[in-house]
């Protein structure tokens, strides 16, 4: 498990901690998320935990059931579907819009995140989190996405790790 490095705020620590656990599947979908626990493991308080829970859910990644507490978010083939078939949509209408543009910064973009992504590719699978990186850039470089569109495509992504 990589270090824990405390970002400005105890509750920002705990939404980047706790989603981390989630994606790389340290915390398996279905598991009752215990706010004492994850506090505890955490070193914060349960306030911190319990916002970040709640970003969380809002994220798709934990689920929040009354009186029972919350839990990762189990998604099943449908669901995988569905963010797959929503990120095509998005992802094809951002990549018509930016060839649309024949704006040659763009493509000057483009090329220099490929040089990057095959920098990456050539380290071998030793720097996965580095390859990971340099193939996220070189398809935002493609599609450009405004803020909105990548905070969307971004939620998709992660949710679609999260299954």
């Amino acid at each position: 498990m990589a270090d824990f490095q405390r970002p400005p705020t105890a509750q920002e620590a705990a939404l980047v901690e706790v989603r981390s656990r989630i994606l790389r599947g340290d915390i398996a979908p279905g598991t009752p998320m215990r706010q004492e626990d994850l506090a505890a493991s955490l070193g914060v308080s349960r306030v911190p935990v319990r916002e970040a829970l709640r970003m969380l859910e809002s994220e798709g990644h934990v689920t929040y059931i009354p009186h029972r507490g919350y839990r990762v978010t189990e998604l099943d083939l449908d669901d995988l579907e569905e963010i797959y078939h929503l990120r095509a949509l998005i992802e094809d209408d951002l990549a018509r819009r930016a060839l649309a543009r024949r704006d040659i910064g763009h493509v000057d973009s483009v090329r220099a995140a490929h040089a990057r992504l095959v920098t990456a590719e050539a380290s071998g699978p030793t720097d996965a989190t580095a390859l990971a990186a340099a193939n996220r850039a070189f398809h935002w470089a493609i599609l450009r996405p405004t803020p909105r569109a990548e905070r969307i495509l971004t939620t998709l992504a992660k949710l679609a790790k999260a299954g």
